[in-house]
């Protein structure tokens, strides 16, 4: 392994643990911190997920 492709993976790995970090602990604090009622806290679950299909579409303009 190169030093390049490990400091790849080391910057992958941030990424990652910050990202289902956020994805798991969002809602609970949303809900508990921040006084949101559930359904306004499913509602700003569902948009955080929305970034899925921004992911979806620029994989498909990719293949263009």
């Amino acid at each position: 392994m190169t030093p390049r492709f490990i400091v790849l993976l080391i910057i992958v790995a941030a990424i990652n643990i910050c990202w289902q970090t956020f994805r798991a602990w969002l809602p609970k604090f949303v809900q508990i911190g921040r006084g949101y009622s559930e359904p306004e806290m499913l509602y700003l679950t569902r948009v955080q997920h929305g970034h899925r299909v921004g992911c979806i579409a620029a994989g498909a303009a990719t293949l263009c």
